[in-house]
């Protein structure tokens, strides 16, 4: 788009001490054995010791305090079993909301509610390997397709009621599978996605690179606020860095060791890191 691309934006004010944005981190352990809450808390000049934080997820059993005191380096980490878990899938896309309260004296300060499904990724394609991919242990053949966010010519983002309907007539054709084209979209599209039963293969950025440390600096710490907003995600099956990459082999390998460091679910067992056509 010719002046970029132009979105609706909010300003937020917080208390003190509040959740990190983005800062609710929700996986489990490879095998939807265990669940995993990671939150991360800004403490500001308040003593985390007098603070605490309440973890609620109804159907599965979860209600916890558990005291601030216990953070390390500002994070709060718990596990719970997940013995009753439903399984996201494309036929039954079973989401689970937490409530995560960060409380002083027992009144709320910050509440942010996260929402995550459960699921297993496998692309196997080792030398023998099956080489289909494979949702929650049953081999998938994916059936996308892919769009910009965006009014052509118009550089102005989606409006919410367009993403939905987009998202519907997706679904309405009978795809299972969503790419986007070729940059992050509108958050929109991962809560529908999510809520439709549709995968999606996400995507960072189409042929760019400029070989100076500034650029490398900028692109990991975008990298890194792209994965904290999508990680939770059950629809992100495929982590796209790159479309038509001219990223050097070296530094791609650096910024697929970051989103392997920032989501445990991602892999050779797991949610691949892939460029393409290039």
């Amino acid at each position: 788009e010719p002046f970029g691309l132009f979105r609706s934006v909010r300003l937020e004010t917080t208390g003190a001490a509040r959740i990190a944005p983005f800062g609710v981190h929700l996986w489990h352990d490879g095998a939807c054995k265990t669940a995993f809450v990671e939150s991360e808390l800004d403490f500001g000049s308040v003593d985390p010791k007098t603070l605490a934080l309440r973890i609620v997820q109804k159907s599965l059993g979860i209600d916890e305090t558990v005291s601030c005191g216990t953070a390390v380096d500002g994070k709060v980490k718990c596990s719970y079993p997940l013995a009753s878990v439903k399984r996201w899938s494309v036929e039954e896309p079973n989401l689970y909301s937490f409530e995560v309260t960060l409380l002083a004296d027992g009144k709320a300060l910050d509440r942010v509610t996260a929402r995550t499904g459960y699921n297993t990724v496998r692309w196997p394609t080792a030398e023998g390997a099956d080489h289909r991919f494979h949702l929650n242990g049953v081999p998938v053949l994916i059936h996308g397709t892919a769009e910009t966010d965006h009014r052509f010519g118009g550089s102005l983002a989606l409006e919410p009621e367009e993403i939905d309907a987009r998202c519907r007539e997706f679904k309405k054709l009978g795809f299972n599978a969503f790419r986007e084209g070729h940059e992050p979209h509108d958050l929109g599209y991962m809560r529908r996605l999510e809520e439709l039963g549709l995968m999606w293969y996400v995507g960072f950025s189409t042929h760019l690179y400029f070989d100076t440390d500034e650029y490398r600096r900028n692109f990991l710490a975008a990298v890194e606020q792209w994965v904290r907003e999508r990680r939770n995600s059950p629809s992100v099956v495929i982590w796209g860095l790159q479309n038509e990459s001219t990223l050097p082999v070296e530094f791609a390998k650096e910024v697929t060791a970051l989103i392997h460091r920032l989501d445990p679910l991602s892999g050779p067992n797991g949610r691949p890191v892939v460029t393409c056509n290039w």
